[in-house]
């Protein structure tokens, strides 16, 4: 992202896992809420690799749901057949109650627990943490959980002289997230760059809404030989990983400028395909149409008034 029109760097900047797994296991959980219907998804993908197991197969996917202070808040279990050398995904629904949205204001988080049985035995287990909120744009507008919301943000621009790389650290993030939250801003913009894990999980504890950014000034990538553009590659990418963190608020797909045509409307019809929760913008400061963003930005403020299109939301840049 945007270091890489600062200085380039590689190898290894944070700690790398191998984790030994049974036959069958989760690969991969992430949890989907719904504001209005005062519920979730529990999305679980599962893997198999005995050869021993037949297609009769069958195992048990078991969700219990908690607030964060413990309170049961939902449970449901699910049967699926599971054949060798398969890949399943499954989908729970669960209503939640009690039911408690997340906003800047209220950044509240569920727990989901969920279990992989064989044989009625717990064969694998993986913990999520998620929130629920509806983020849409009406008219003129955004909205955020159906209420009216001014969108007061800030940007960051990835620099950390200390560690070169965002630090892999929680802590790290949830200090300066905090200060943040403490001056008023409720939103960030990652100029050029998506920021790491643990940045998400500060800012959905602490409350910040977040827009990453897809490496590309314009239609360049960062990385720079244009062989690497491949926005529709990393918006998928950037949605697969990361969907899973509630404070990711709008997608962004560059840095002043335009991917070009048709592509701009290609990426944007994608992200409303992928992940409709979500706003998508073009390119922040750069070209924003109807038909490739959900809102637009005014000039530098301050601004005349009358001379935005108020039939869509705008920032000021």
């Amino acid at each position: 992202g945007l270091m890489g029109w600062i200085k380039r760097f590689g190898g290894l900047y944070r700690n790398v896992e191998l984790e030994a797994t049974p036959a069958q296991f989760i690969d991969d959980a992430y949890v989907a809420g719904t504001f209005d219907e005062q519920s979730c998804a529990v999305h679980v993908k599962l893997r198999a690799l005995d050869p021993g197991a037949g297609p009769d197969r069958r195992v048990e996917v078991e969700v219990r749901i908690s607030t964060l202070d413990g309170a049961p808040a939902g449970t449901a279990n699910l049967v699926q057949p599971l054949s060798a050398g398969s890949i399943t995904n499954v989908a729970v629904p669960i209503l939640l109650a009690p039911f408690r949205g997340w906003s800047p204001e209220e950044p509240n988080l569920y727990r989901a627990d969920i279990v992989l049985k064989v044989a009625g035995q717990a064969a694998d287990g993986w913990v999520e943490r998620f929130g629920v909120r509806k983020w849409v744009v009406r008219g003129g507008d955004f909205y955020l959980n159906n209420r009216k919301y001014f969108v007061r943000g800030y940007g960051d621009d990835f620099v950390y002289p200390l560690t070169i790389a965002s630090p892999a650290s929680r802590e790290t993030h949830l200090q300066h997230l905090q200060l943040a939250r403490s001056y008023g801003f409720a939103y960030v913009r990652h100029h050029t760059h998506c920021e790491v894990p643990e940045f998400y999980e500060a800012a959905d504890e602490t409350g910040i809404m977040v827009q990453p950014e897809m490496p590309y000034y314009g239609s360049t990538p960062s990385a720079g030989p244009k062989e690497y553009f491949k926005p529709k590659e990393d918006l998928t990418e950037l949605y697969t990983h990361y969907r899973r963190y509630v404070s990711l608020a709008t997608y962004c797909t560059g840095n002043e400028g335009h991917l070009g045509s048709p592509i701009d409307r290609e990426v944007y019809q994608l992200a409303k395909q992928l992940d409709p929760t979500r706003l998508a913008l073009h390119q922040d400061g750069g070209a924003n149409h109807k038909h490739t963003a959900d809102f637009h930005q005014s000039p530098v403020s301050p601004w005349k008034p009358g001379t935005q299109d108020g039939s869509w939301p705008f920032t000021a840049h």
